[in-house]
C-alpha cells in the first residue's frame, strides 16, 4: 500500500478549522445549521465556482470525479 499526502491550502485550512459541530454534522451547511438540500447545494457550488473565477462547467460532480481518478492514479481503492 502507497501512502498519499493530500496537500491543503492553508486558506482552506483557516476554513475548515473555524468549523463548528451542527445539526447537520457536517461543514457543508446552510448558515442554519441545516443540510443543504441537494439542489441547494448545487446552486451554491455554482455561485462559488463564479465567485471563484471557474468555468460555468464546474460540477460537484466532476469535482469527485477528478478526486477519484487522482487517487485511483496513486494506487488508492474503494477499500483503502
Amino acid at each position: 500500500m502507497r501512502k498519499v499526502d493530500a496537500y491543503i491550502h492553508p486558506a482552506l485550512q483557516r476554513e475548515v478549522n473555524k468549523w463548528k459541530p451542527n445539526r447537520a454534522g457536517t461543514f457543508l451547511a446552510m448558515a442554519s445549521g441545516q443540510p443543504f438540500s441537494v439542489n441547494g447545494f448545487y446552486n451554491n457550488f455554482a455561485d462559488w465556482c463564479r465567485e471563484a473565477g471557474l468555468p460555468k462547467e464546474c460540477s460537484p460532480h466532476g469535482l469527485r470525479k477528478a478526486a477519484a481518478r487522482l487517487l485511483a492514479e496513486v494506487g488508492c481503492t474503494p477499500t483503502r
